[in-house]
């Protein structure tokens, strides 16, 4: 009977961190697919974008974020889904494309966070492939704090991804172009944000695993 309550017991811890390690996805619209166009739409200002993507919002200076979907043959295929977007860093001026998401529940200073997505940068118009940067912010039309910085591939998509601890309570996640990297077209897919699930967490939800095995196996 021992031997029986143990090996279930590993059994239910490692379903229990599995459980726990299964991320609850924060952004409500993170790749893109619940969108109004009927095909690719380049150069979007700002008002076009918001008009065409709920819950994902644009405010760069640069204003012209393209949305392109599976047939468009500029850059790779969209990495998850049927659509995808670009972001422009101007070549001539400081200008750049930016964008917030909306979340389903709002980040939480002091907690740690995984941000993950696909970006492939283009040069068939601008020469360069700068940074993505990640921010936190309380207003959708603001960068906020910066809190990661990734680097894309040319051509190919790469997956970007790191962890941060959110410097206060934010309510969008914000994405934008390096400003201080001009003349770039960057691809970008399949956005993710989730908590990082505390050691305390883990520890409770494996004891409850454990006692609760334990009482059916003493019936």
């Amino acid at each position: 009977m021992k031997s029986l309550f143990w090996r279930g017991a590993l059994a239910a811890v490692s379903l229990a961190g599995a459980a726990t390690g299964s991320a609850v996805e924060l952004l409500t619209n993170g790749s893109f697919e619940n969108n109004h166009a009927v095909g690719t739409v380049y150069n979007n200002s700002n008002s076009e974008f918001e008009a065409l993507v709920p819950a994902v919002y644009a405010f760069g200076t640069s204003s012209e974020v393209d949305l392109m979907d599976w047939a468009d043959t500029y850059g790779p295929k969209p990495s998850s889904g049927n659509w995808k977007i670009a972001l422009h860093a101007k070549v001539s001026t400081p200008d750049v494309d930016a964008i917030s998401f909306d979340l389903k529940t709002p980040i939480v200073g002091g907690k740690d966070y995984n941000v993950s997505f696909d970006a492939a940068y283009i040069t068939a118009y601008d020469p360069n492939g700068g940074p993505i940067q990640v921010g936190v912010s309380n207003n959708a039309h603001s960068f906020g704090t910066l809190v990661f910085t990734g680097v894309p591939t040319l051509g190919t998509w790469t997956t970007l991804a790191g962890t941060f601890q959110a410097p206060s309570d934010g309510y969008y996640l914000t994405v934008r172009n390096d400003p201080g990297v001009p003349g770039s077209w960057v691809h970008l897919d399949n956005f993710h944000l989730s908590v990082v699930p505390e050691p305390a967490t883990l520890a409770i939800l494996s004891l409850g695993a454990l006692l609760t095995l334990k009482k059916r196996t003493a019936k």
